[in-house]
């Protein structure tokens, strides 16, 4: 568990003592008193430094069928948790359901901490929760997150989308497709979309994980009423490379990217690491999804 300190006032400032683990980049824990996402507490890092920054209006509401745009929705919000949350926290993100997304309105962290080249391992973590059904929209394959999606972000004249995706299997409530994309197609993209069913209700971690240094990805999916968990691994050959892969064009987004897909459920404890010392154990049974917040 880690301290924190006194924030100067601002949009931006830098905290201390507010400390991180020093592969931690962006911490966002989604258990803030207020109504508004935009309003919520991010902490960035540099990868290798334990020096953090506090953000205030980091994510941007937003339709999803618009991408980065201006367009704001109102409809993500922050909520009090529903069910027994893993983290105890008592507040949680919501995704808002149809056509309604947050996405990462600064760019700035990525300088020096993820472009190609850089990295051994870019990892994304979080917990997320599921109510009995009703969990999303009127369409298929309705994310839940998404950052460099080639489905979520393909035009004609752009072909470089690499980045992670979780999304609902088809229009199904409780399975999961999760997947690496490269080199900027949907056909090259490495990862699992059937799933084992998850229970419903209930709060589950994701984690996510691309090793550029051995061209591989990961995924762990574990349920906090349990102690099973789902892991996958997969070998993306040269597609995955060290001197290339990377989602530094584009933003991490929580929910819809159409007006027809949407994601209701809860958001907390969002973590992306950067050459995570703990990267080799979490590709088996022996990784534990985290119950203590990174700074409380």
């Amino acid at each position: 568990m880690f301290t924190k300190g006194f924030a100067a006032s601002g949009n931006t400032s830098i905290v201390t003592p507010y400390t991180l683990p020093a592969d931690v980049v962006l911490y966002v824990p989604f258990n803030d008193a207020g109504n508004d996402p935009e309003n919520s507490i991010v902490y960035q890092s540099d990868k290798g430094s334990t020096s953090a920054t506090t953000i205030s209006n980091y994510w941007k509401r937003a339709i999803g069928a618009d991408g980065y745009s201006s367009t704001t929705s109102t409809n993500p919000v922050i909520i009090d948790t529903p069910g027994t949350n893993p983290m105890s926290y008592t507040r949680c993100f919501q995704g808002g359901n149809l056509g309604a997304c947050i996405y990462g309105n600064d760019t700035s962290w990525y300088n020096g901490n993820i472009h190609e080249g850089d990295f051994n391992t870019l990892s994304v973590e979080f917990w997320f929760y599921i109510y009995n059904g009703s969990n999303v929209g009127s369409g298929t394959y309705d994310r839940i997150f998404e950052w460099g999606d080639y489905y979520a972000h393909y035009t004609a004249t752009n072909f470089d989308e690499m980045g992670f995706s979780f999304a609902f299997r088809s229009s199904y409530h409780n399975r999961f497709e999760c997947f690496a994309y490269a080199e900027g197609t949907g056909n090259t993209r490495y990862g699992d979309n059937s799933t084992n069913s998850a229970t419903m209700p209930g709060w589950h971690h994701l984690y996510m994980q691309v090793d550029v240094a051995n061209n591989r990805f990961c995924f762990a999916i574990q349920q906090s009423s349990s102690s099973s968990t789902q892991i996958s691994g997969y070998s993306g050959g040269s597609n995955l490379d060290a001197s290339t892969w990377t989602p530094k064009n584009y933003r991490p987004r929580f929910g819809a990217e159409s007006s027809s897909t949407g994601y209701v459920g809860g958001i907390n404890e969002f973590i992306v690491r950067v050459n995570d010392p703990d990267a080799a154990t979490k590709y088996n049974s022996a990784f534990a999804p985290p119950t203590t917040p990174l700074i409380s």
